[in-house]
């Protein structure tokens, strides 16, 4: 049963992206969004000017001084291959991102890396997060692997611009972030009618709806 990695996380996150879980090549390398067609790593060098390139400790370095966080949904899954239609549903097994979000209250925002990161967290997280009394601004990306093609690389940077959006929003936490620990529409604000979630409108980006 492939298994996920811990969070990249730095001192003051302020944006968590959220993966379904890691593809065969990411498991192999041990590394985030490993596999050399994933659109991540190059849309982040677009986004933030981090060289795709560099040591992945470096890269890992560049994105928590920026205040993001890494992770998935899943912990494990059975899965033949890395396509996110393969897990196996009576087989997942979440992380516990509830209570990473709610240790780090400096995280207002959640991007969700595709439609099966999506659905995992309707599934696994949304609940307990409202139950916690969290408030946070969740958003749908596409999907930064290889397997989506309905959207050319362009599209697929357009719509995570939300991020960089999200990381320039001056808050108590805006200093940079030291260390990893392991283990052209302005976006605008639409508030649900629960307090507790609300949502992003960018260009290819969905806001998340979520189950009750």
């Amino acid at each position: 049963m492939p298994r996920g990695f811990g969070p990249v996380i730095g001192v003051k996150p302020r944006v968590l992206v959220l993966g379904s879980l890691p593809g065969r090549d990411s498991v192999l390398r041990q590394q985030y969004y490993a596999h050399e067609r994933n659109a991540f790593w190059p849309i982040m060098e677009r986004l933030f000017g981090i060289d795709r390139n560099m040591e992945y400790e470096c890269r890992l370095e560049e994105i928590v001084a920026r205040g993001i966080a890494i992770w998935d949904v899943l912990a494990s899954a059975d899965r033949e291959g890395s396509l996110d239609s393969a897990i196996v549903a009576h087989t997942e097994v979440a992380n516990d991102v509830a209570s990473l979000l709610a240790a780090n209250p400096g995280i207002s925002t959640v991007i969700l890396n595709g439609s099966k990161a999506a659905a995992l967290y309707r599934r696994y997280v949304a609940r307990e997060v409202e139950d916690r009394g969290l408030f946070l601004r969740v958003v749908q990306v596409p999907s930064t692997s290889p397997a989506n093609a309905r959207y050319d690389f362009e599209h697929k940077l357009e719509a995570w611009s939300v991020l960089a959006e999200a990381v320039s929003v001056p808050t108590d936490a805006g200093s940079k972030a030291e260390g990893v620990r392991s283990g052209r529409d302005r976006p605008r604000s639409n508030r649900s009618g629960s307090g507790r979630t609300d949502t992003l409108a960018v260009p290819f980006a969905r806001p998340l709806r979520t189950e009750r």
